[in-house]
């Protein structure tokens, strides 16, 4: 019953950043990567590839860091996967995090979040 996570971000400059988080267990509780901060975020692109073994990985959303939603796509579908996709995020929330429920098997899942940050003038 272990499950391990890590977490990097890049700034690649005019307000654009790239999240990543890998997500790997086998067993236990759901494995849930550190939350990330994304206001005036409009613009937000999520790209999850990897080995599910039969899992299913999920990105929520919160305004308080507290109480989290599944998020959904343009077309309103739940933002939980069993595979690889790429997806823009509809809802602008406050924070975002991925969960992957990993009670068998050895997943190891990586999410990738680009951010495009509205520039103030």
């Amino acid at each position: 019953m272990a499950t391990s996570s890590t977490y990097t971000n890049e700034h690649i400059g005019m307000g654009v950043s790239i999240h990543t988080w890998i997500l790997a267990g086998s067993g236990g509780p759901p494995n849930t990567g550190d939350m990330i901060s994304c206001p005036g975020s409009l613009d937000k692109t999520i790209q999850v590839y990897g080995t599910f073994a039969g899992k299913t990985l999920s990105i929520y959303g919160s305004m308080n860091g507290t109480n989290w939603n599944i998020l959904h796509d343009p077309q309103g579908n739940d933002m939980a996967y069993t595979g690889a996709d790429t997806e823009h995020v509809l809802e602008n929330v406050m924070y975002i995090r991925p969960s992957l429920v990993a009670s068998e098997g050895a997943p190891s899942v990586t999410i990738v979040l680009l951010i495009k940050r509205l520039m103030e003038k």
